[in-house]
């Protein structure tokens, strides 16, 4: 009986071992490329806006010369385009920030998913206990000392079959 709950815990792990692997493979993988594209994006959003505002300043110099009220749009347009900038990093921050709630929501959920299925495996594994017991019992015909001998026996055997799953659960 040792072996069999041995095998299962091994069972147990090498089960949850894959589900952690296949869950770093296909779910964080695309989740860090989809990060790095948005920072790849974000990156050359704001050197693109960098770039545009540099192209603003020397007009400007230019301008400044020729046209006052040409450099007053030249620096609303710069401010409008750092403002956006900023703002679409906030939102692309935003998203990623989302989509790693939702991940971490889908992760809880499969472990709740596992723990109950454990917690039914152990209520089986009670029941076939309690049935061998029973089993037990109604085989044998004994005197009122054997039947003692014999609960005794099986509490025993019940105890020794618990504290294995005891230490695994702590």
């Amino acid at each position: 009986m040792g072996l069999v709950e041995l095998s299962q815990l091994i069972t147990h792990i090498l089960g949850f071992l894959v589900a952690l692997w296949v869950l770093r493979k296909y779910a964080w993988g695309p989740v860090l490329k989809m990060l790095d594209e948005r920072r790849d994006k974000i990156d050359q959003d704001l050197r693109s806006a960098e770039q545009i505002r540099e192209d603003a300043k020397k007009d400007q110099e230019e301008l400044r010369l020729q046209l006052k009220e040409i450099d007053a749009t030249a620096r609303a347009k710069t401010l409008e385009a750092v403002n956006e900038a900023r703002q679409i990093a906030s939102e692309i921050k935003e998203n990623a920030r989302d989509d790693g709630k939702a991940l971490l929501e889908r992760a809880r959920q499969e472990i709740e998913r596992e723990k109950a299925k454990a917690q039914v495996e152990l209520k089986n594994t009670v029941v076939n206990l309690a049935v061998l017991g029973a089993e037990k019992l109604l085989t044998q015909r004994m005197d009122d000392e054997a039947n003692k001998k014999l609960v005794l026996d099986f509490i025993d055997q019940v105890g020794a079959k618990e504290r294995p799953g005891d230490s695994a659960k702590a």
